[in-house]
């Protein structure tokens, strides 16, 4: 009787494999990149309906690993035997063990776009990660859109199917545009995957620009955040409220309306928000969040705001064209195009070099927000020096010097 219980449950075991586990097949397209706590990548494929996980068990790097790799455009294509005008990257991640970067990468050729996730090392070197050949479970969402719309010609309503995806505790929290009446649906899909597992939340917003609800326009990015002991999605929209949903309230076929806690100013769009702890000038530590945009500078709330606008009443009148709510502090990030966190030290962005027009890959210090290298000033003259008051400044700026691949350029202190 063991014998027969064991052969059945093998088998089952087979059945749920096989439906999850896919070898040979990659991904039609990738809007968003993802890493878990374990190594493990996660790739949405909007057009194809599908997120995919690439479990990985690459060796730990040390804390304290800077970027300084430019012209990566130009990098990328010689690696794809291409030219820069026939790559597009979509997005970033980082592996959270390795802190090796992966980018997401279209290869253009005539109106074919092939998906790559490329890997880059702190020393610039670059791989492709063979989504074909290495293995991967994927889920296939039940509600990707299947209408034809496009928007301003060039932007299918099928590419907002995943506009980000938050791993935490265990589920990939997965924002994007579904085929429900309330078009803006928030899912959440267990890992390891199962059959039957996707949740589905349609959420809501009451929108300060456009001064009215809103149940149609995706959330763009997200983060998890814990405000005093309760867990909330931290999202941002394009034009561009900033919204606290509790955790506790994202349930299968329920909806949801957001507190919308901030209005970051109209004609904008929000590009990515990474949460983390950096210390202040005065070596306080401080839990903050990010929001990189397209049309305006970065963007960084100190969780003691957040806190105390989640315990008001959200937005619920027209700010016009005017920003409102919760205030933030412009760190001197600029360019960025995409940003992620690189262990307990560093920020990871992408951004384009005003004069080159190229995609540059750098690290910056949390709590300095600042390239050094970015300025020519007095400070890096040879015949520079400091004085009494301007001591304060010699050692960070020493930091940053080595940091940003230039430790020949240190100072010591003068005698």
């Amino acid at each position: 009787m063991k014998r027969k219980i064991d052969v059945f449950g093998s088998i089952l075991c087979f059945i749920f494999l096989a439906h999850f586990y896919v070898r040979g097949q990659s991904p039609e397209s990738i809007s968003v990149l993802e890493f878990d706590d374990n190594q493990t990548l996660f790739v949405g494929d909007s057009y194809g309906g599908y997120i995919y996980a690439y479990p990985m068990n690459e060796p730990a790097q040390m804390e304290g690993v800077s970027f300084n790799v430019r012209e990566l455009d130009s990098k990328i294509a010689k690696a794809l035997g291409t030219r820069t005008d026939r790559i597009k990257i979509t997005d970033l991640t980082v592996n959270p063990i390795s802190k090796n970067a992966f980018v997401a990468v279209h290869k253009i050729s005539g109106k074919k776009y092939k998906p790559l996730v490329l890997k880059v090392t702190q020393d610039g070197k670059i791989s492709n990660f063979n989504l074909a050949k290495n293995a991967s479970t994927r889920f296939k969402v039940n509600d990707a859109p299947n209408s034809d719309l496009v928007f301003w010609r060039r932007v299918p309503l099928r590419s907002l199917t995943f506009t980000d995806i938050e791993y935490h505790k265990g589920q990939l929290y997965v924002a994007g545009i579904s085929n429900a009446d309330f078009d803006a649906s928030l899912r959440t899909i267990p890992y390891p995957f199962r059959a039957g597992g996707q949740g589905t939340t349609t959420v809501e917003i009451f929108h300060t620009v456009h001064n009215q609800q809103e149940t149609r326009s995706p959330i763009q990015t997200l983060e998890i955040v814990n405000l005093d002991g309760k867990e909330f999605v931290l999202a941002v929209y394009t034009c561009t409220p900033l919204v606290l949903f509790p955790l506790e309230d994202i349930k299968d076929g329920s909806h949801i309306v957001g507190q919308v806690v901030a209005e970051l100013g109209y004609g904008n769009a929000p590009i990515d928000i990474k949460s983390f702890s950096a210390q202040d000038p005065q070596g306080n530590t401080q839990e903050v969040a990010l929001v990189i945009n397209k049309a305006r500078g970065p963007m960084l709330f100190n969780f003691s705001d957040l806190k105390e606008s989640s315990k008001k009443p959200g937005l619920t009148t027209a700010a016009g064209f005017n920003s409102a709510g919760t205030p933030y502090f412009q760190p001197a990030i600029g360019g960025t195009y995409q940003l992620e966190n690189l262990g307990d030290t560093h920020l990871l962005t992408l951004r384009r070099n005003a004069q080159t027009g190229e995609s540059e890959l750098l690290s910056f210090m949390k709590g300095f927000y600042f390239r050094l290298t970015d300025h020519i000033s007095d400070y890096i003259y040879p015949d520079y020096t400091y004085g009494e008051e301007g001591e304060l400044w010699r050692p960070v700026q020493n930091i940053l010097k080595v940091d940003e691949g230039h430790p020949e350029t240190v100072v010591k202190k003068e005698q």
